[in-house]
């Protein structure tokens, strides 16, 4: 019996969909990462994410563009199960049923891999993202 192409394509495609493990925040710790990526936190007061032994502090602007505070609009995604030669494990940040601000770090490193906010330019968001502060845990 012949398969139609299209319907072969429709499959590999279809097989290949990918997606994101939605992380749940209880209190400041992080939830559904593998024990790898652990502990991981994000604490609104401080603008503070730690994944493993990389954490980062957010400025302030970030709020502004972002509005990453409350639960209720968080959303946190992650991905560390699909080919690293696309794109590496990540992990996103947006609100809920807005993603046109978001941003995506690696999960290994926490290194900004992209940032989205339509309407802001660009010159705007890399001054305000380029005051994200990174250190290791052991640094403190």
């Amino acid at each position: 019996m012949k398969i139609p192409m299209i319907l072969m394509l429709f499959l590999a495609i279809e097989c290949a969909a990918h997606e994101d493990t939605i992380l749940v925040l209880e209190g400041s710790t992080l939830r559904g990462l593998p024990s790898m990526y652990e502990p991981a936190f994000y604490d609104q007061a401080t603008l503070t994410l730690g994944v493993g032994s990389t954490v980062i502090t957010f400025p302030r602007c970030t709020l502004e563009y972002f509005d990453f505070m409350g639960n209720e609009s968080l959303l946190i995604t992650a991905s560390w199960y699909h080919s690293p030669e696309l794109l590496p494990p990540y992990l996103g940040f947006g609100r809920k049923g807005h993603m046109m601000s978001a941003m995506l770090f690696n999960l290994d490193s926490l290194e900004l891999i992209e940032d989205e906010y339509i309407g802001l330019p660009s010159v705007e968001a890399e001054k305000c993202l380029s005051g994200i502060v990174r250190r290791s845990v052991h640094d403190t």
